[in-house]
């Protein structure tokens, strides 16, 4: 069992391998009120496609565990004004910007181009899975177990100041996206749930993300001039100081 807190809720963690616990204890502390979570085998053999597994059973039951049980917390998230996002999420001088993209577009090699170039103001919240959720009038993205293959995360938040979705082009620029035209992109980015309950709560959350931010299609090489062109735009933009 495990007391922690993703995207600031309190969760009790009632796990039955060592390395689940392992892959949710930098999230550990006190968590007042703690909602329980679950899951049974069945569940957890059914994440059984995710790649990348460890050899050992006993720590592959762990990871698939732990893929369960976040799959399951990203179904409670959405009560809680929240939804998973699949993308990149890091700080430019405490400005969170997020790159979205299908696997394999360039959203870890765009970000990592941005790192490269600001390494003095450039924090990685998330680097695949970041979870995203309504606090007040803002939407702050927060750390979690998952962020991808080359772990660049950490146990930290930050305010969504931007989203941009990806795609490769022979040139860089950044074009300003409408909420409408925007909304189909996010979708396909979201764990989007099965439950009719939760998807009619998710759709407006997801409409009110967009519409409280700027959003952009991001046109870019895998260039360092793409990482100068996406920072020049934040900066004219105001989203980074």
């Amino acid at each position: 069992m495990l007391l922690c807190r993703l995207a600031d809720i309190p969760l009790r963690l009632e796990n039955r391998y060592p390395h689940t616990e392992l892959l949710y204890a930098p999230f550990a502390g006190d968590a007042p009120d703690a909602i329980p979570l679950q899951v049974s085998e069945e569940e957890i053999l059914a994440e059984e496609a995710a790649g990348g597994l460890p050899s050992d059973k006993t720590a592959r039951l762990g990871y698939l565990e732990a893929l369960a049980l976040y799959r399951k917390i990203s179904h409670l998230l959405v009560q809680k004004g929240g939804f998973l996002f699949h993308a990149a999420f890091f700080t430019l001088a405490g400005a969170g910007i997020a790159y979205a993209a299908p696997s394999g577009t360039g959203k870890s090699t765009q970000a990592e181009l941005m790192r490269a170039a600001y390494p003095e103001i450039f924090r990685y919240i998330n680097g695949d899975k970041p979870l995203v959720r309504r606090r007040g009038e803002s939407f702050y993205g927060y750390g979690t177990p998952f962020c991808g293959k080359e772990r660049h995360g950490s146990v930290g938040s930050a305010p969504v100041r931007a989203v941009c979705f990806l795609e490769r082009s022979d040139r860089d620029c950044l074009l300003p996206l409408r909420a409408e035209e925007a909304f189909p992109l996010l979708f396909s980015s979201v764990q989007a749930p099965l439950d009719p309950g939760e998807l009619s709560a998710l759709l407006p959350l997801l409409s009110s993300f967009l519409e409280t931010l700027p959003v952009y299609r991001f046109l870019c090489t895998k260039r360092p001039e793409a990482a100068q062109c996406a920072y020049d735009t934040f900066v004219k933009d105001g989203i980074v100081p």
